[in-house]
């Protein structure tokens, strides 16, 4: 595995007031799940890029930028132990802030690793800063920028208990904005965002927090990472779906519909078609020897209702929130979606 040597830590609050958000019951069950690592690796085989430190520069003054847009980004998630809540602390105190890592690695090649099918999971974990979530007070965000032969990687960690995978991306595009210089663009991402926790009523309030704590995180402040020892490393491939294939695999799904329903089921989205080739993929390789091409497998995830008008979602007994509200999980406006697909390729909604 290649060698990355630390070369800089850095940490800083760019917020000019103290500021304390409440996590609410909706984000108490995920203060034990803690990380979202990304990287992202950048060749530069047409030598485009500015030399590492001016890369460097751009990077930190727009993340600092991005963070004064996004507070919650900036603090630390603490406990309070007068009334037992948990809660994202975005003050200036020593060890606040978030931590910005500046490393290097001679023998990392930015092509190789961005152009093999097969990744190499141990060097891209090398590029993503270790998150410190052991106890409270724990790190939100941390980011880290390594030189590579003929490239740069830039790696980022987050706590789940604030972000989730629509909020990430948010992120990184305001992020990304602002490094390009455009700060109309970097503003129109969080255009609107409210960190308001009053705007989510939920029956019990402040109580039904601390209980989802106490159930999930007994022993606050200490003793919140659900995966303290080494997780198992499984190997990772990245496989491209062109426009024709999913084309064929709609039409594959469609020829397996039984006729009583095909004119009652709808044509399957894209974004179907592809989980039902993956979800029937990976039940087929881990158990061949326990299901058979007959059975019907399922899988769930969870989808962001809030854009949808009150009427289309009678799931929901809560308050409608905002749709520019910005909480971490919004299961009040959240709809749990189960896929039905058999190993012999056909699927339902």
């Amino acid at each position: 595995m290649p060698t990355v040597k630390i070369v800089e830590v850095d940490s800083f609050s760019p917020l000019p007031e103290d500021l304390l958000f409440r996590l609410f019951a909706l984000e108490a069950p995920w203060i034990m799940l803690p990380v979202i690592q990304r990287v992202f690796l950048f060749d530069n085989a047409g030598g485009q890029h500015p030399p590492f430190a001016s890369l460097v520069g751009s990077l930190r003054a727009s993340l600092v930028a991005t963070l004064a847009r996004l507070p919650p980004l900036a603090g630390r998630i603490v406990f309070l132990p007068s009334t037992g809540d948990a809660a994202i602390d975005c003050s200036a105190s020593e060890g606040s802030g978030m931590r910005f890592i500046v490393a290097e690695s001679d023998d990392a090649d930015a092509g190789r690793l961005a152009g093999d099918a097969y990744h190499d999971v141990d060097t891209f974990k090398a590029f993503v800063p270790k998150l410190k979530v052991d106890a409270l007070p724990a790190e939100v965000l941390a980011v880290q920028v390594t030189r590579l032969k003929g490239g740069v990687a830039v790696g980022v960690a987050m706590h789940h208990a604030v972000v989730d995978g629509r909020s990430v991306w948010r992120f990184l595009q305001a992020w990304a904005a602002a490094c390009r210089g455009d700060d109309a663009a970097a503003e129109a991402v969080v255009a609107g965002l409210t960190f308001d926790r009053a705007v989510i009523a939920l029956p019990s309030g402040g109580e039904l927090t601390r209980s989802m704590l106490r159930n999930y995180a007994p022993n606050l402040p200490l003793d919140i990472n659900l995966f303290p020892s080494a997780p198992i490393n499984l190997p990772r491939r990245t496989f491209t779906v062109t426009a024709e294939h999913i084309h064929r695999l709609k039409q594959r799904i469609s020829d397996h519909t039984a006729p009583a329903q095909a004119g009652s089921t709808p044509a399957p989205s894209s974004f179907v078609a592809v989980v039902a080739l993956a979800w029937v993929s990976f039940v087929r390789a881990k158990h061949p020897a326990v299901i058979s091409a007959d059975h019907d497998v399922y899988v769930f995830f969870f989808i962001d209702w809030a854009k949808h008008p009150a009427s289309t979602r009678p799931w929901c007994s809560w308050p409608p929130r905002p749709a520019a509200a910005a909480c971490r999980h919004p299961f009040a406006c959240t709809r749990i979606t189960w896929t039905r697909s058999s190993l012999g390729g056909v699927l339902r909604e």
